[in-house]
């Protein structure tokens, strides 16, 4: 059975170095980033939605 399931997927273990795998996620390592500063520069963002919830104490 293990040899049927190995050549219906492949070799799925192949080696990937980790220099590939910390690259890949820089794109949203970064994404984050962003996000965090845009949230620090301008909070209203966070809390205006809160505010306009129905039932809410002001």
């Amino acid at each position: 059975m293990l040899k049927a399931y190995s050549q219906a997927v492949g070799d799925a273990s192949l080696p990937i170095p980790t220099k590939d795998i910390l690259w890949g996620s820089m794109p949203y390592v970064l994404v984050m980033f962003l996000a965090i500063i845009r949230l620090c520069v301008f909070p209203n963002i966070a809390t205006r939605l809160p505010n306009q919830m129905p039932g809410t104490v002001r």
